[in-house]
């Protein structure tokens, strides 16, 4: 981005923000990834949706999440007196998912069990591959334990993941990685 009043470029940090059921989006530039650009961003965000949706599923970015826990994430005060002011709930992807099979299935049973082997999915992979998968399934409409051990398991899609995320989670499964594959005798 090119700064108006000094004319100097420089790399802008961009927020996305999409409605789950129509598929709204709502993108801005800022300057960086603070606390006070994050919630801003949000503000704006539910300004242009002309409302604001029961749940924000965020990443864990620092600013909004202070400690990434996968059964409780801790979300900074600040953003957690945003989200009550506009009378939402903050959760991550992967809480949003479990909801969804939780009420989905037609026996409870099956859904609990769905959803404790999605949550032991983070102990091979780490809780930002997880949380990054179940943003995908999300996205993609999956539903189910066997769909999001199936993205984890798959090539990086780049274009859905941040680098950030899949660098974490080849880190954490390096011999899948091509260039393991390619190294292997």
């Amino acid at each position: 981005m090119i700064d108006a009043g000094t004319g100097e470029v420089r790399q802008a940090q961009l927020f996305v923000a999409t409605l789950g059921a129509s598929n709204l989006t709502y993108a801005e530039a800022s300057w960086s990834q603070s606390l006070s650009d994050w919630v801003g961003s949000h503000c704006r965000a539910f300004a242009y949706f002309g409302g604001v949706p029961a749940q924000v599923a965020c990443d864990n970015l620092k600013s909004g999440v202070t400690k990434a826990c996968f059964y409780e994430p801790a979300v900074n005060r600040t953003y957690a007196d945003m989200a009550t002011h506009y009378g939402t709930a903050v959760v991550p992807n992967t809480a949003t998912l479990v909801e969804v099979i939780l009420r989905d299935r037609s026996h409870p049973e099956q859904g609990f069990r769905s959803c404790l082997g999605i949550m032991r999915l983070a102990k091979p992979y780490g809780p930002e591959a997880l949380e990054a998968a179940c943003e995908r399934a999300l996205t993609i409409g999956a539903r189910s334990y066997s769909s999001v051990n199936s993205i984890l398991k798959s090539e990086p899609l780049e274009r859905h993941w941040s680098e950030r995320q899949w660098r974490t989670l080849h880190r954490k499964r390096p011999e899948t990685s091509p260039a393991a594959r390619r190294c292997s005798p």
